[in-house]
């Protein structure tokens, strides 16, 4: 009986030990950090999350899961306004500047292009023979950027169903695609970092940039208001990269309290790292950068300070890696941060007057 007392004791004190030293990368933030803060608005739906798309006020997100198809939820109850189901799956979401059209781009080379009003369909582009993983429409709604799986960016005239243009092959995957304000200019980012920045009318290539992977173009206020710029989230950084003199104006890293894995520790035989945070957005202040950490918390976070202003909980799903976040976004005033998981919810908050557009 001793013995086994002596056992359980000792194990007692492997775990006690075990515990005192546990790694930096476990570690969850101070308690100083600010209390976490529920959705105000949850949908569940069946199957993975990776597409969202508000529309243009704000008042309704567009998104894509695996049962139910395409779905229109108004943001202000969660309720469905309407779906199509039956579709091929979406890759891509893209809403028009002036709120009428909506773009999804497959895994079967086609584009549809539907009313946000009604979900009913206006186009169907046949783009290529593979997955289109990027779209984007201009802003007065005349104009579709795509991308295939082998990098190729193309333009299309919705109206017409016609191309454009081909602006090109990167030779690696497009994450995303964005137009500028005025629509003269495209801008794309790829799965391993590089940045490109496209004159619309001509499909000249007007400058390129290497970044360190993976990068995302936040969907709304890429461009910065001087004209001249971009605003860039990747996993651990916010770069702000003047297109015209090819140099980076400045660099905000991710605050310190979000890092809860160490990136220096490999996985696996080396080759790759485990990210310390999931996706990174900036909000449309330009001054406000929201990024999902390790745990699927998503922090509002200020760049100029790299203080940490709010910390939104959704539904976690117990994975390592972003806690299940697959995808999140803003609404173009600002008002709003929309997060999609792997376990098909949606959740949106509703953001303090400090990260709404000045």
């Amino acid at each position: 009986m001793r013995g086994v007392q002596a056992a359980i004791l000792a194990i007692g004190m492997l775990i006690a030990d075990s515990c005192a030293r546990t790694p930096a990368w476990l570690s969850i933030a101070s308690a100083a950090e600010p209390a976490e803060r529920p959705a105000d608005v949850s949908v569940a739906l069946t199957g993975r999350l990776q597409t969202l798309a508000f529309t243009s006020d704000g008042k309704r997100i567009a998104c894509f899961a695996k049962s139910d198809g395409l779905v229109l939820v108004d943001t202000s109850d969660g309720r469905i306004v309407n779906r199509r189901k039956k579709l091929d799956w979406a890759n891509s979401l893209a809403v028009s500047g002036n709120g009428k059209l909506l773009a999804t781009g497959s895994n079967t080379g086609h584009v549809g292009i539907w009313s946000v009003g009604t979900l009913e369909p206006v186009a169907d582009i046949a783009v290529c023979q593979g997955s289109i993983y990027a779209v984007a429409i201009a802003p007065d709604g005349a104009i579709l950027a795509s991308c295939a799986a082998d990098g190729t960016v193309q333009l299309w005239d919705i109206a017409a169903r016609r191309k454009l243009r081909d602006l090109g092959q990167h030779g690696e995957r497009m994450q995303m695609l964005v137009f500028s304000p005025d629509g003269k200019r495209l801008a794309s980012t790829s799965r391993y970092g590089r940045i490109g920045l496209w004159e619309v009318a001509t499909g000249k290539l007007l400058a390129s940039r290497a970044g360190r992977p993976p990068f995302s173009l936040p969907v709304t206020d890429s461009f910065g208001r001087d004209g001249k710029s971009l605003l860039i989230g990747s996993y651990d950084e916010v770069v702000v990269w003047d297109f015209t003199a090819d140099r980076v104006i400045h660099s905000d890293a991710t605050p310190e309290a979000l890092v809860t894995f160490d990136a220096a520790d490999r996985v696996g035989n080396g080759a790759s790292y485990m990210r310390s945070t999931g996706p990174t957005i900036v909000l449309s202040d330009q001054r406000t950068a929201a990024t999902v950490d390790f745990y699927g918390r998503i922090a509002l976070w200020d760049l100029p300070t790299r203080g940490i202003k709010q910390l939104l909980a959704g539904t976690r799903v117990r994975q390592l890696g972003g806690g299940g976040v697959e995808v999140i976004t803003c609404s173009s005033d600002g008002r709003l941060l929309a997060a999609g998981n792997r376990n098909g919810r949606l959740e949106i908050w509703r953001l303090p007057a400090a990260a709404e557009k000045h």
